[in-house]
């Protein structure tokens, strides 16, 4: 069997102080890449858990 690579999507936080801390504890359950200007790349998987907590994140488009 053939192990499916995992999808990873690039986002930005939006939002105070308080919800890039609420985004960043979310995402430290998963593997995943920070960048500057509360950029992130993630899982796809970890994208659902931010939209349940209600955090306003932005998909950005792959360069």
């Amino acid at each position: 069997m053939n192990k499916q690579k995992e999808k990873y999507v690039f986002i930005k936080v939006l939002g105070n102080e308080k919800e890039q801390v609420k985004a960043f504890g979310v995402l430290l359950s998963y593997s995943f890449r920070a960048f500057p200007k509360h950029k992130y790349l993630i899982p796809v998987e970890a994208l659902k858990e931010l939209k349940k907590s209600k955090v306003k994140i932005v998909l950005e488009e792959k360069k």
